[in-house]
C-alpha cells in the first residue's frame, strides 16, 4: 500500500476514534495498515500486553536453527562509524543507531523467526518481513507522543 494511503487511512480511523496499526518503510514509499487489528489474524502483532496472536500461535519449532550472514563489508562500516565517533565526540549528537542491511540466510520461515521471538514488540508481515524489539520506541501518554531511542 502507498504510503500515502496509509496516511490517509491512519487520519480517518484516528478521527473517528477506531483502533488501527500502521507501519510505513523508512522511505515513506510503502506501508501497511490495519483497521481493528486485535481482530485481524494476517498481520500478527504483539505491543506489550495488547495483541492479536493467539497463546496456540507462540511457541518452538522442532527444529534447531540456522543462521549464516552472507556477507558483511567491515571496512565500509568501519568508515560509517568513524563518521559517526566523530559526530559523538563534537556533541553533534548524544545517541546514534547505526544499521545497514545485512543479508542473512536461515532454515527458519518468516512465522518461525515470530514464533520464536520472546520480545515485548513484535509483528509479521507473512511473507515480507519480521521485526521485534524488546523496548518501546512511541508512547503516548495525557495526549503528549515521546519516542524513545
Amino acid at each position: 500500500m502507498e504510503a500515502q494511503l496509509v496516511r490517509k487511512a491512519v487520519n480517518r480511523c484516528a478521527a473517528q476514534g477506531k483502533p488501527f496499526l500502521f507501519g510505513v518503510d523508512f522511505e515513506l514509499r510503502e506501508g501497511f495498515f490495519v483497521e481493528n487489528p486485535l481482530v485481524c489474524r494476517q498481520i500478527p502483532f504483539a505491543c506489550g500486553e495488547i495483541t492479536n496472536v493467539p497463546d496456540s500461535f507462540s511457541g518452538e519449532a522442532e527444529i534447531t536453527p540456522r543462521l549464516e550472514i552472507l556477507h558483511t563489508d567491515r571496512e565500509a562500516y568501519l568508515r560509517r562509524f568513524a563518521v559517526i565517533r566523530r559526530g559523538l565526540l563534537r556533541g553533534d549528537s548524544f545517541l546514534t543507531n547505526l544499521t545497514e542491511r545485512t543479508p542473512i540466510r536461515t532454515n527458519l520461515t518468516l512465522e518461525e523467526i515470530f514464533r520464536r521471538s520472546r520480545a515485548r514488540y513484535k509483528l509479521l508481515l507473512p511473507g515480507r518481513l519480521v521485526c521485534f524489539s524488546p523496548e518501546c520506541f512511541v508512547r503516548i501518554t495525557d495526549g503528549v507522543i515521546r519516542s524513545y531511542p
